[in-house]
């Protein structure tokens, strides 16, 4: 029988994300409190996985603040546009972020990826023929560099990125799909 909830308190309204208590009770039917952070946004988050016609698979070197480094992820971002849709929020924040367009782009994946904290989802499209189109247009809390990575190479970067660089647990879930939508990055195909 699942956990039931009685109620949730807000005790954070920030400018991009709300703090909630939700008060619940156990499988003991004894009051618990969980803390959890709702970001405001217009739907999922979503991530690009770029691949040149080189097989290479465009990704940011990015400083993030809550980490004080930076880290290596897919270009991504979150919908803070009402009634834009998720693809083209995608093809969006590819663009701005590396200056990269795709031919289109696929959903691959979805899903949550950090269910004890937020409720948020994460949409992961595929996009191929990535190519270089404009300079990227970043925000000024955005200090990225844009990296292309052989595919073949991937593994190896991603246990190697750098002194005081973390990988994004997300970027090893992609292999397999990788392996499936481009065989020929790996020989096959």
């Amino acid at each position: 029988m699942p956990l039931h909830v009685d109620s949730d308190e807000e005790v954070f309204h920030g400018k991009y994300i709300r703090v909630v208590k939700r008060h619940f009770r156990d499988m003991n039917s004894q009051p618990g409190v969980w803390e959890t952070v709702y970001r405001k946004t217009h739907g999922p988050i979503v991530a690009v996985v770029a691949v040149t016609p080189q097989h290479e698979v465009i990704l940011n070197r990015i400083w993030r603040v809550p980490l004080g480094r930076y880290t290596i992820e897919f270009p991504a971002g979150l919908m803070d546009k009402a009634g834009e849709a998720p693809e083209v929020c995608a093809a969006r924040e590819l663009l701005e972020e590396t200056g990269y367009a795709t031919d289109g782009l696929t959903r691959i994946m979805a899903g949550v990826f950090n269910a004890g904290l937020t409720p948020d989802e994460l949409w992961v499209y595929l996009g191929l023929n990535a190519q270089h189109v404009a300079a990227p247009q970043q925000e000024s809390t955005e200090d990225i560099e844009v990296l292309r990575i052989p595919i073949k190479d991937l593994m190896a970067f991603l246990a190697a990125p750098g002194d005081n660089v973390a990988v994004d647990l997300k970027l090893y879930g992609i292999i397999p799909f990788l392996q499936l939508h481009v065989p020929q990055a790996y020989g096959r195909g």
